[in-house]
């Protein structure tokens, strides 16, 4: 990968939930530490150039910030070419772009195609093994990190497993996992 890219990182999918809460963690990451990220180059990508306007005036409305400056990229996991020129202009994708079992195989294969690093939050684990059986010679051949996982909705099934693993009697050969949330003044969340 080339070091002198436009951008460090992309958040592409900036205009989803998740999205919008890692371009405000960001945010307050910078923030937070001015003199270690103060020179870091960023941008945002989605779909519409619009929104991702709305979505940089609204965290910047909350943290009371001027994010106007902020590069839009548009892009869509439908359309190869707008992924290549999205990846081929940073460092690092931060995708979060899901269900990952159908938008994620092409931000992996667009980010290795164009030497790009690629981070998602996906916790699917057929997308993660699918993924890892079809680009895990590719990435080592070209030095590229594509890791998954980083989010919250790994957690519990990770946790989950774990702890399956250590009190189960017997040999474990297969794990399924449910989530349900019940959300209101008191958010429940059952794991089965």
């Amino acid at each position: 990968m080339s070091s002198e890219r436009e951008f460090d990182l992309v958040i592409f999918g900036a205009t989803g939930f998740t999205g919008f809460f890692v371009v405000r963690e960001l945010c307050l990451s910078i923030a937070e530490k001015p003199d270690e990220y103060s020179n870091l180059k960023w941008a945002v990508a989605g779909r519409n150039d619009k929104k991702l306007s709305e979505v940089l005036a609204k965290v910047g409305a909350e943290l009371s910030k001027d994010l106007s400056s902020v590069v839009k990229i548009e892009a869509d996991v439908t359309d190869a070419k707008s992924l290549a020129a999205m990846a081929s202009r940073t460092k690092l994708v931060i995708n979060c772009v899901g269900p990952y079992r159908f938008y994620g195989r092409q931000v992996v294969e667009a980010c290795l195609n164009e030497g790009t690093h690629h981070i998602d939050i996906s916790g699917e684990p057929q997308y993660i093994e699918s993924i890892q059986v079809e680009f895990n010679a590719k990435a080592k051949e070209k030095d590229i990190l594509v890791v998954s996982t980083c989010g919250w909705d790994s957690i519990p099934c990770d946790l989950g497993v774990d702890f399956l693993k250590r009190k189960f009697d017997g040999k474990l050969h297969h794990v399924e996992t449910f989530m349900a949330t019940r959300p209101g003044p008191e958010v429940t969340l059952y794991l089965i």
